[in-house]
């Protein structure tokens, strides 16, 4: 099954990069790609497998990606470790697809992973380790891009989405947590909050949080430009 590591300007992609190479030799890396769903839909054309992996940026792998057992679903989550809490989690994840499956290619309803496939499952078996929170502006992005999608029409009003509660619990705590980063975790969860109570319902503006350029200026013109 074909590898690829998806990256943009992640401060940490590069040491994640040369792990996944050392673990496949073979993968392939697609870096730089503006659009989230874009850069998906590469990995998609260029799938040579049945089945193929997907890596974010910030993924450090725990170990080498295999399955005992042919999935049945379009796409399968595995678990990831969440650095600020050190529990598993699916956000930000390792996936597997199969290829011929992506029905909604684009960010048109806020979340590529959410609405890419008919069926998904989650594979409890943790390959990975989120490393999100190297840099500041990447643990604030991270949490702010979560916390925005929970707190709108994103996740909120999607029956298939659950636990949002736990997980919006997750961000609020972060201030409570020793990782490196975590204070900046937490100031993105209070911007979401901030962000959410104005574009609720609004997916034109909603959809700027999949700009990684959109993200970055705004962080900039809120802590470093005043």
């Amino acid at each position: 099954m074909q590898v690829f590591f998806i990256s943009f300007r992640e401060g940490n992609c590069e040491s994640n990069w040369q792990r996944c190479k050392e673990l496949h030799p073979t993968s392939i890396r697609i870096h730089g790609v503006k659009g989230i769903s874009r850069a998906h839909m590469i990995c998609e054309e260029l799938a040579e497998t049945e089945y193929y992996w997907t890596i974010d940026g910030d993924n450090w792998l725990t170990e080498k990606l295999r399955v005992r057992e042919i999935p049945e679903a379009d796409m399968t989550l595995f678990k990831t470790i969440d650095p600020l809490w050190d529990n598993e989690t699916t956000l930000g994840s390792v996936k597997l697809w199969r290829k011929g499956t992506i029905v909604n290619k684009d960010m048109s309803k806020g979340d590529f992973t959410l609405n890419a496939t008919t069926s998904r499952k989650t594979n409890q078996r943790v390959v990975s380790i989120s490393k999100y929170n190297e840099v500041p502006f990447d643990a604030w992005k991270t949490s702010f891009r979560h916390c925005v999608k929970m707190l709108t029409c994103i996740f909120n009003h999607n029956p298939e989405y659950y636990r949002i509660d736990h997980y919006l619990s997750q961000w609020k705590n972060s201030k409570n947590s020793t990782a490196i980063n975590s204070n900046w975790a937490y100031q993105g969860y209070l911007d979401a909050e901030e962000y959410s109570k104005i574009y609720d319902n609004n997916l034109t503006e909603l959809n700027k949080i999949n700009d990684y350029d959109w993200l970055e200026n705004y962080y900039k013109s809120k802590y470093e430009n005043n």
